[in-house]
């Protein structure tokens, strides 16, 4: 359930990412990139890393016209481990 919808295309510019939320989930790690691999295997020390927070929603405001992004969202457990989630794509126009 990601908005926009995986592959989506002719997304606004600055248009919010949402997520479906976890109950077990404290946190969010998120990340975006043009890469695809970059996202796919993106750590927190990664380029595409953005921070993490506690909403299932992000504004990716930095995002260019006519672009392909990929997006992970990871779940941090209240235990501390990590989920990975999977990779997404949209592109603006």
């Amino acid at each position: 359930m990601p908005i926009p919808q995986n592959n989506a295309t002719s997304v606004t510019q600055g248009t919010g990412l949402m997520w479906r939320p976890s109950l077990r989930t404290k946190e969010y790690a998120v990340f975006i990139s043009n890469d695809k691999e970059e996202v796919s295997i993106a750590q927190k020390d990664s380029p595409s890393y953005k921070g993490t927070q506690a909403t299932n929603k992000f504004k990716h405001s930095h995002c260019e016209p006519t672009s392909t992004y990929y997006w992970r969202i990871d779940s941090i457990q209240h235990d501390g481990s990590t989920v990975k989630g999977k990779v997404w794509k949209y592109s603006t126009k």
